[in-house]
């Protein structure tokens, strides 16, 4: 028997051994809330162990949970988010990328209008592509706007344009464009949010998070939730800052700065240690020269900065070079993000500095951001240089793991089947391999060095914990830490390869109860009439609200097999903040 124990007053686990020896003599303890028996239980504590060992002690009031061999490990954490973004994305009308009539679109569109029964003056923005002419058909005075499916173009109706004072005389914008018709040149073209998020955040399993290009706005956002007892998250925040003047600049004891933009054909703005091109010439210099760190260390600031070419996380770990040379006794937290294309020379420095790097599996992906274009601008010799991350971690820096979302779907469990095999998932359709050739095969680099699925779990608990400066209370399942955990529907040490990334979570724990039970459960494992404290169903207000906003319902979750593979043939990458500066 494997057994879990949990006391939900306290949050935190309570852990004893089956047997006493005499020297530690028998002692009360009070009965657990919940007990999870039967299971493979993952510590992922220095040995990673799967125990077997771990008490019980049922009282007349204990819930037991028979997992059946499910697995249980601690709860995901996830390092680079932007969790605000992604829940306002959640709350807009999205017609999520279906080639539907346009009556059906404009229906959908009707819908929301109609579900909101908001006033004239209030703007609906609505995720998909409907031109001005049809949207002038819908019945409210509203003003509306629509973001294309590539997130650079952005559609009206007349009471928007209005209200914008956008009209035939209007100039384009700076590098923009005002779309005309040829005839008459008639232009053509946040509590709420972050509960939403949290809502997807505990079905994933993801129980801790940060913001990586927070303002201070959002304090009042999570303190809003909070208040409202719908926390169910633990909150990080990075502030992002521009390249600071004074230290009096930067208001946060966390930062996020950005020193390049992104490797992609054809942003190009990543800062590359030489030509992209053999014959090609310098494109993307760093944004700024980060001198200024050693200020922000010195003041006790955590740094996170995006650095996506070569060029950018050389600068970054020599700039810590220089730090660590002159204040060897002083510790900083320093945390390079994306990280897409290094040097070869640089991979053990991460080690040898104390610098994390935060990477983005999902990258690791054959797929239309790199083929064709991107992986011909970038030299040969810089394809095994691509999501080096078996290289960092095999040089003594395991890898910290942030899934940018919303800039990809989120599926943690999707990224950490990359993770291991470098490789999408053709039967997963928010992986590219579902088009089959030519994105489903290995992306470059594979056969060498890989990440362990053990290392792959530990980018995702423990090492994003102790980024986080959190692996004192989360990250693994040890006495005294708080009982975050969940419940898997597979077991990711064991499944095959091909497999990894069909996974779902089925129970979400944070600080012993429940926030998240999925509809079927009962089906994988005996709840003992276990009950979470965030409804699932659609009669909620919230989640009839959200089920109702995109078509396909919640986060899409409801399209059809052909509906799914529709919106991965037209979904982008998103609005990617990397290349705003």
């Amino acid at each position: 028997m494997k057994y879990i124990l949990l006391h939900c007053s306290s949050r935190f686990f309570s852990h004893e051994n089956l047997r006493n020896t005499p020297e530690q003599p028998p002692q009360p303890h009070k009965t657990a809330d919940i007990v999870f028996r039967n299971g493979n239980i993952y510590t992922v504590d220095k040995q990673f162990k799967k125990t077997s060992s771990l008490a019980k002690r049922i009282g007349n009031t204990t819930k037991v949970v028979d997992l059946q061999g499910k697995m249980i490990m601690p709860d995901l954490v996830d390092a680079h988010m932007h969790v605000v973004s992604g829940g306002e994305f959640l709350l807009k009308c999205n017609l999520n990328y279906q080639p539907l009539p346009i009556a059906g679109l404009l229906a959908h569109v009707q819908g929301c209008i109609d579900d909101e029964g908001a006033g004239d003056d209030v703007w609906l923005e609505v995720s998909g592509s409907i031109t001005k002419p049809h949207l002038d058909q819908l019945a409210t005075n509203r003003p509306v706007m629509l973001r294309s499916a590539d997130y650079h173009t952005v559609l009206a109706n007349s009471r928007a344009l209005e209200i914008s004072n956008i009209n035939a005389d209007t100039p384009g914008p700076a590098n923009g464009v005002v779309e005309r018709h040829p005839g008459s040149r008639e232009p053509s073209g946040n509590i709420e949010a972050g509960k939403a998020a949290l809502k997807l955040l505990r079905e994933e399993g993801i129980t801790t998070f940060q913001d990586a290009a927070a303002n201070p706005t959002f304090n009042a956002i999570f303190n809003g939730i909070k208040t409202d007892d719908a926390l169910s998250a633990s909150v990080n925040l990075d502030y992002r800052i521009a390249t600071p003047k004074t230290l009096g600049a930067v208001d946060g004891i966390a930062i996020k700065a950005f020193i390049d933009g992104v490797i992609t054909y054809p942003t190009l703005t990543a800062a590359p240690d030489a030509p992209w091109a053999p014959n090609g010439t310098w494109i993307g210099e760093p944004y700024w020269e980060p001198a200024f760190l050693e200020q922000l260390f010195l003041a006790g600031t955590d740094v996170r900065l995006h650095t996506d070419g070569d060029l950018a996380v050389k600068v970054a770990l020599d700039a810590a070079a220089a730090f660590e040379q002159k204040h060897s006794k002083k510790k900083f937290k320093f945390g390079l993000a994306c990280d897409e294309v290094t040097l070869a020379s640089d991979w053990a420095c991460f080690a040898q500095l104390g610098v994390d790097a935060i990477m983005s599996y999902q990258w690791t992906q054959l797929s239309s951001f790199y083929i064709p274009n991107t992986f011909k601008t970038l030299a040969d010799y810089r394809l095994d240089n691509l999501q080096a991350y078996p290289q960092i971690e095999n040089a003594g820096r395991p890898i910290v793991y942030g899934s940018d979302w919303p800039i990809d779907p989120l599926d943690e469990f999707l990224a950490l089947k990359v993770a291991v095999t470098r490789s999408g998932d053709p039967e997963n359709p928010n992986s590219p391999a579902s088009f089959e050739l030519p994105f489903d095969g290995p992306f470059p680099g594979v056969g060498e060095i890989d990440l362990t699925r053990e290392q792959a779990i530990r980018s995702i608990t423990i090492n994003s914990a102790k980024f986080l400066r959190a692996d004192d209370q989360i990250g693994s399942l040890q006495k005294g830490k708080l009982a975050d955990l969940i419940i898997l529907e597979k077991n990711f040490l064991e499944v095959p390869k091909g497999k990894l990334g069909r996974n779902r979570v089925l129970v979400t724990v944070v600080g012993g109860e429940p926030v998240f039970i999925a509809e079927d459960a009962g089906d994988f494992v005996q709840l003992d009439g276990l009950t979470a404290k965030f409804p699932n169903h659609e009669e909620d207000p919230l989640n009839k609200r959200l089920a109702a906003r995109a078509i396909g319902g919640f986060a899409g979750k409801k399209l059809s097999a052909k509906g799914q593979k529709a919106a991965q043939l037209l979904r982008k990458r998103g609005e990617c903040l990397h290349h705003k500066h």
